[in-house]
């Protein structure tokens, strides 16, 4: 209901999930959700190319996620 909610206001955020230690045993250790409404979601790629998802560090990352899956 939060990210429905918030994507009525003007300056609509993301939330992070599943923190609540009733829904914790129910999913995985390393698991969380990440909700965007659609407008901040456009927002955010448009600031895509002036964040760490560019750099060489965050290649290194990602190869390490890949790596684990």
């Amino acid at each position: 209901m939060y990210p429905y909610l918030e994507s009525k206001k003007e300056r609509a955020r993301a939330i992070i999930g599943l923190f609540d230690p009733s829904a914790r045993p129910c999913v995985p250790a390393d698991v969380l959700t990440f909700a965007v409404p659609m407008k901040r979601f456009e927002k955010m790629i448009g600031y895509m190319e002036e964040t760490f998802l560019i750099t060489d560090t965050w290649v290194k990352v990602r190869n390490r996620i890949n790596k684990s899956k």
